[in-house]
């Protein structure tokens, strides 16, 4: 008979568990670093984090794989119905710096900016992979140079260091414009998106640019 269970596991450092449990659903009630699950019968779940889970997909084991690095004590929910857990418990204390810091934005932790002048599909790192544990929050993102040819610039996410521009996940690309016998290049993105963990985000292009070329990046390594 299936029913709720909850169990606290230490996974050893990059190593896994097996866990024998038939259920329907599962959630990560608390972990000390990322945690991969992989089901019987739903595959893999990458770098679950504390409150991350899965319902509604029956399985009848689990296995828990470390992605700390270290030591991890998982401590896992399963149950048959769907869990709801609105309760709160013990107090908080809040003066006026901490209310300033839960509203304001996140500022970036890295501003990245380089003005060495482009080679074709050299690529420019930006955050390294081995760097990007928990992923990376990119706030913007800006490059301008010209070129007597067409020429492709992006900003790309990749798990090592992307070979052209199409070599990896493109985050941002450049807008052509022609200007006389020259063409303008700019890309600039300020909406904010996230590099899932393990990729390094770079910067690299189709041509040779142009010296004294300006690009940045402003970042945050979670």
């Amino acid at each position: 008979m299936k029913q709720i269970q909850i169990y606290t596991y230490v996974v050893p450092a990059n190593g896994s568990v097996q866990v024998p449990a038939t259920n329907d659903n599962f959630i990560v009630l608390a972990a000390s670093g990322p945690v991969t699950v992989r089901g019987d019968t739903f595959g893999t779940l990458p770098n679950l984090m504390a409150g991350q889970g899965l319902k509604a997909v029956p399985f009848n084991r689990l296995e828990l794989k470390d992605e700390s690095g270290a030591p991890n004590t998982v401590t896992l929910l399963m149950s048959p119905a769907e869990f709801v857990n609105q309760v709160f418990s013990g107090s908080v204390s809040l003066d006026s710096a901490t209310l300033l810091t839960l509203v304001r934005p996140l500022l970036p932790g890295t501003n990245w900016r380089d003005t060495s002048t482009a080679v074709a599909n050299t690529p420019l790192t930006v955050v390294a992979p081995g760097a990007n544990v928990n992923g990376i929050l990119v706030h913007s993102l800006e490059s301008y140079d010209i070129n007597v040819n067409m020429t492709n610039q992006v900003f790309i996410a990749k798990a090592s260091a992307p070979a052209n521009v199409t070599d990896g996940e493109v985050i941002a690309q450049s807008l052509p414009l022609a200007v006389g016998t020259n063409v303008m290049l700019g890309i600039r993105r300020e909406v904010p998106t996230r590099v899932a963990p393990g990729l390094g985000l770079y910067f690299i292009s189709t041509t040779n640019g142009s010296a004294n070329s300006l690009r940045s990046a402003r970042v945050t390594v979670l």
